[in-house]
């Protein structure tokens, strides 16, 4: 019966470990390998490239090269890939 115990808690202890995993690796189901973000600021859009980025319960932290480290609550943004173009720019 130990052994079941420990069996269980040694397999929940291995999910808690994968999930917490960071966005952009390749495990699990969909693509996490966004390269490219169209935010906007209520006025006006913009787009820029991400260098990474983390995702939350309340948006994303997001690091590009035009803008520097932004902070962007979810519905505020769109992300894609490269070779992709913005659904809103183009």
């Amino acid at each position: 019966m130990k052994r079941i115990i420990a069996l269980i808690l040694a397999l929940a202890a291995i999910c808690v470990l994968l999930c917490s995993c960071g966005n952009m690796n390749v495990w699990g189901i969909g693509n996490y390998s966004f390269t490219h973000i169209h935010f906007t600021d209520m006025n006006e859009g913009h787009c820029a490239e991400v260098i990474q980025w983390y995702d939350n319960d309340n948006g994303i932290e997001v690091q590009t090269t035009e803008y520097g480290s932004l902070f962007l609550s979810e519905g505020s943004y769109i992300m894609f890939e490269t070779g992709s173009r913005c659904p809103y720019c183009e």
